[in-house]
């Protein structure tokens, strides 16, 4: 007899095929898996190849004009939004924070390259 008199986990007298430990957990993992891929296509996290994404209203865009600086006191009329989204602006944006002065268009565009809202 061997030591113990037990055979050792060597597979020998196992069943050949997968056993869960715990099948209701995994099935619990798997649903929330499904439920979170349903909610980003849903939410159209997965949308289609324009990048753009689908509203459910009505939102209109504008095409990026890029993000390159003007020379100081160089001006830009060709912006293709009101008040300007994107596109050359000045070289040093305005002073963060609320302001009643009017600012050229130029400057909020450099704010708003850097997280301001304008």
């Amino acid at each position: 007899m061997s030591r113990g008199g037990r055979r050792g986990r060597s597979g020998a007298g196992r069943s050949g095929g997968l056993r869960l430990r715990h099948p209701l957990l995994w099935l619990g993992a798997l649903s929330c898996v499904a439920v979170l891929i349903g909610a980003a296509f849903a939410l159209g996290v997965f949308g289609g190849g324009d990048n753009k994404p689908d509203y459910p209203y009505p939102v209109q865009t504008f095409d990026d004009l890029g993000r390159t600086h003007l020379a100081v006191g160089e001006t830009y009329d060709q912006y293709n939004s009101n008040p300007p989204t994107s596109g050359p602006h000045a070289p040093v944006p305005a002073p963060w924070g609320s302001s009643d002065a009017e600012l050229p268009k130029e400057v909020p565009v450099h704010n708003m390259e850097h997280g301001g809202v304008v």
